[in-house]
């Protein structure tokens, strides 16, 4: 491959990474202001003195806890993925 196809590559599989950061990194912000929303409604609605609501509480707590922390590191997965790329694109196959 001559050194300006590979530069094309390269270019072109640079702009798609960025392309797709973008897109996970609104996906994911968008998925936790949701998650804060949600849970600000829950907090607000819920009736301090029910027992009943406070194990519904917890429970949904228990539930959509490890989602949320499996958002984080979702995008921590997806900060490596990518500086791997980009690694891999800089210094070629074998890396620095």
């Amino acid at each position: 491959m001559s050194e300006g196809n590979l530069d094309a590559a390269r270019k072109a599989a640079m702009d798609e990474v960025e392309r797709n950061e973008r897109k996970a990194r609104r996906f994911l912000i968008a998925a936790g202001v949701t998650e804060a929303v949600l849970f600000i409604a829950i907090v607000m609605v819920i009736d301090v003195n029910d027992t009943t609501h406070w194990l519904i509480f917890l429970c949904a707590c228990l539930v959509y806890g490890p989602i949320a922390f499996g958002m984080v590191a979702l995008r921590s997965y997806l900060d490596l993925s990518t500086k791997r790329v980009l690694t891999a694109l800089q210094f070629g196959p074998g890396g620095r």
